[in-house]
């Protein structure tokens, strides 16, 4: 992109899920008010973090990634307690960026059309398409940190330590000096009943083990377009699914690697698709949770597909390296799925 000039807003948001029904729990901010500050290393500006009551309970899997419980928000004010104070962050004209853009901004769109609010006048940046054009590579959040030199997230992490972290990365892509760890905001929540402690995992996931209930249908009102990308997605997603589950959660990194081979086979989709019908497919995407045969079934249909045959082992490779690792399930993993396409090939070729 062009030097950017003028204020700008670094977001990220948590939330109760992945879904359209999904609202928003903790959002956090940095502003700036002019970008050139940033380019010579400054960083005075304004830092926001906001809890929110978001009037339906969290996703069990969700709730490992924010850390709050359901009877803790229940206390806390509606984001549209918020909206005028927040309204002046995002409608000043000038830039919001956010790492996997789409998500975040979904969600405050929506926050902000629900607070009969104005909606948002910024124009949008995300730094995860940024790096992936110009690298070419996983550009999951805790990948580009490593590539960065910098340490990737661990344990609990909120919203306003991940728009830190999109502000560091947006500073590095452009060639500018590098914000350093130790200047991390800690800041809480400053709106936050103190009636309990949140949950800090040992280890951030967006996906729980077993427990999770199986993904939603398919909407309904999704164009036969949509629908049809949907099941060209289904063979290799079940392949990657299966990897992801196999040291017995799914991390975000993982997550963005899903939602990137999403958006691989949507730039491809006649007519396009909305952003409501993405989040819907990438949760039930991630949901997946692949038994024996589904697994069968998916190493037949890429082993039927030049295309798939030729994709597979690069989705693979992205996927089991989405954190920075390689563990030993996750190897055993994908033995098991090299194992499975092997079979599906000699059983095709003695069709």
């Amino acid at each position: 992109m062009d030097t950017p000039s003028g204020p700008i807003t670094f977001f990220d948001v948590e939330t109760t899920g992945l879904t359209g029904q999904d609202r928003i729990v903790s959002l956090g901010l940095l502003y700036i008010d002019d970008v050139e500050r940033l380019a010579r290393g400054e960083r005075t500006g304004e830092g926001v973090h906001l809890l929110f009551n978001p009037g339906r309970a969290s996703h069990p899997a969700a709730r490992k990634v924010h850390g709050y419980r359901d009877d803790l928000l229940a206390l806390q004010d509606g984001f549209a307690a918020h909206a005028d104070d927040l309204g002046h962050y995002f409608s000043h004209h000038g830039l919001g960026v956010a790492h996997n853009l789409s998500f975040d901004k979904r969600f405050i769109e929506t926050a902000f059309s629900e607070a009969r609010r104005s909606p948002p006048r910024l124009d949008y940046h995300c730094t995860m398409l940024q790096h992936r054009r110009a690298h070419g590579a996983n550009s999951g959040l805790d990948k580009v940190l490593l590539q960065m030199g910098m340490p990737p997230r661990s344990g609990f992490h909120g919203a306003l330590t991940d728009a830190w972290f999109a502000m560091a990365v947006f500073c590095w892509l452009h060639g500018w000096p590098i914000p350093k760890v130790d200047d991390i905001p800690r800041l809480e929540p400053t709106n936050m009943r103190h009636t309990a402690e949140p949950i800090r995992p040992a280890k951030a996931a967006v996906v729980a083990p077993a427990s999770v209930a199986p993904s939603p249908p398919v909407p309904a009102e999704w164009s036969p377009a949509f629908a049809a990308a949907r099941e060209a997605l289904w063979p290799l997603a079940t392949l990657l699914m299966h990897i992801a589950h196999a040291d017995g959660e799914v991390l975000q990194a993982e997550v963005e690697t899903i939602s990137l081979l999403m958006h691989t086979v949507l730039a491809g989709t006649p007519g396009g698709s909305s952003v409501s019908e993405e989040q819907d497919l990438l949760a039930s995407l991630v949901a997946l949770r692949p038994n024996s045969d589904d697994l069968d079934r998916a190493a037949f249909e890429v082993m039927q597909s030049a295309h798939l045959k030729q994709a597979v082992a690069g989705w693979v490779r992205a996927l089991s390296f989405a954190d920075g690792e390689n563990s030993p399930a996750e190897n055993r993993a994908i033995l098991d799925i090299t194992e499975r396409l092997r079979r599906a090939r000699l059983a095709l070729a003695q069709h």
